[in-house]
């Protein structure tokens, strides 16, 4: 299944290559990510991607469970 992902993940980079600025790909790019434990790159793409489209909240809510993930914490 790892292979499946990092397959996956080679085309979405190849895309995005040709259309750097569609986020959908840049978050089909973190799934694939995520998938593999890759969870700092997936925050990365996430962020970058966020840099883009602001307004998702769909991809915010995505922010959230990758920080999570990553141990984040909110100070009190």
């Amino acid at each position: 299944k790892n292979k499946e992902f990092t397959e996956s993940l080679q085309h979405f980079e190849d895309a995005r290559r040709n259309f750097p600025e569609q986020v959908s790909l840049i978050d089909w790019i973190a799934k694939c990510m995520l998938a593999k434990g890759q969870k700092q790159e997936a925050e990365d793409a996430i962020k970058s991607a966020l840099k883009i489209s602001p307004k998702s909240v769909k991809r915010q809510s995505n922010m959230g469970e990758v920080a999570t993930s990553l141990g984040f914490r909110k100070n009190r």
